[in-house]
């Protein structure tokens, strides 16, 4: 039993680092193929809006679809979709279509988000160190197969063009087979459909339960920052002067940042370093924006993306661990909704103020409300944390 789980989750692994591989490639220069297609940066903000948009809708939707269907069912699912994304984009510079194409990628990635991963973490019934250990091997393979695709992505595009997404779209495929054949005899889990009413109940219990609440919501807030930076990353490099020719080499660097954070996250416990983290990402992201070294500011950019990553890995590893295993696909992708929501709320608030306001200040501003609302959420739950230790 233990051999064939394992040999599982090697067959998983296998196809999720050609999946990420493939979808990937792309990413380094998106930002150009949309603008060698004739867009604008405003229609380019657009286009990606429609991603949020699907990812506010079918997030929670998907995780109750995996409850209910398959988790292989739904991960095959997301790669359809994807390819049909690929495609649309690989073959059209049509600006309602690209719309389209970023809702449909939108939606598989919200599918994928809910997929043959939780077939794993259902079986480790909330045991901690299990889910911890599970999530640092896929973070592992989640970061190097962007490190490679996304290089590898940001080197080949001048020479092929459109045909990057020729050689997702094979990749994806190849992804889809490896899981067909490696879980043809596996069932994955199914929860009949009576229990959906099981699933509502249990949601009342999950969120009467306030610090699984409170890492959900934390989780939502960290939301503006990391749009802040994961959208806007290109804007801040220009604002102090790095070449373009220069970012496919940061975006390989943030991939070797994280996977050096995803070891020491491994290594060490960091349940209660949330605080010194809101506080040294915050100060970082604003430090960053005002210096014009560029030394200097790689340094800053150093010290930014380690507490970030560990932040990331350690707010997923705790909702995880509260949600009840028979619905913790619906727990997480109701979270992912949360923050999809604060997501667009965050990009749309940048539209606005960017008519009147300098980015920098933006970011100031919005760093501020991030660090004030996450130190109170934390405040709240250390006393509540410290009540319930006393009433035992």
């Amino acid at each position: 039993m233990i051999l064939n789980k394992l040999s599982l989750i090697k067959t998983y692994f296998t196809s999720y680092f050609l999946y990420n591989l493939g979808r990937v490639l792309p990413h380094a220069v998106l930002t150009v193929i949309l603008l060698n297609k004739g867009m604008t940066v405003g229609d380019i903000a657009v286009i990606q809006g429609f991603f949020m948009l699907a990812c506010i809708i079918f997030s929670f939707p998907s995780g109750v679809l995996t409850d209910i269907w398959s988790e292989k069912m739904t991960y095959i699912t997301s790669l359809v979709l994807l390819l049909i994304s690929y495609y649309i984009i690989m073959i059209s510079s049509d600006f309602p279509l690209l719309c389209m194409s970023w809702f449909i990628y939108g939606i598989s990635s919200a599918t994928m988000g809910n997929s043959l991963d939780m077939y794993f973490l259902r079986s480790y019934q909330n045991n901690g160190k299990q889910i911890k250990k599970f999530n640092v091997h896929f973070n592992s393979i989640n970061l190097y197969s962007t490190l490679i695709g996304g290089g590898i992505g940001s080197f080949i595009y001048e020479g092929i063009n459109n045909g990057i997404y020729i050689l997702s779209i094979l990749l994806i495929i190849v992804s889809g087979l490896i899981v067909l054949v490696g879980f043809k005899n596996v069932k994955t889990k199914k929860i009949k459909e009576n229990s959906v009413k099981k699933i509502l109940v249990g949601f009342k219990y999950v969120f009467a339960k306030r610090n699984t609440l409170i890492n959900i919501i934390l989780m939502a807030v960290f939301q503006i920052i990391m749009e802040l930076f994961i959208q806007f990353w290109q804007v801040i490099l220009l604002n102090v002067h790095f070449n373009q020719k220069y970012f496919g080499f940061f975006y390989v660097a943030f991939q070797i940042v994280a996977i050096l954070s995803n070891y020491i996250f491994k290594r060490f416990n960091w349940q209660n370093d949330s605080l010194i983290f809101v506080i040294i990402i915050g100060c970082f992201f604003v430090f960053m924006n005002m210096v014009s070294n560029k030394l200097v500011f790689i340094l800053i950019l150093g010290c930014f993306l380690i507490p970030f990553n560990l932040y990331t890995n350690q707010l997923t590893l705790n909702i995880q661990r509260q949600a009840p295993s028979q619905m913790i696909s619906s727990v997480m992708s109701l979270t992912d909704t949360i923050c999809s929501v604060v997501s667009m709320i965050s990009l749309w608030s940048i539209g606005i103020m960017n008519k009147v306001w300098s980015f920098k200040l933006i970011a100031l501003l919005m760093v501020i409300v991030f660090i004030l609302i996450s130190i109170g959420l934390l405040l709240i739950q250390a006393v509540h944390t410290k009540e319930h230790v006393t009433n035992e």
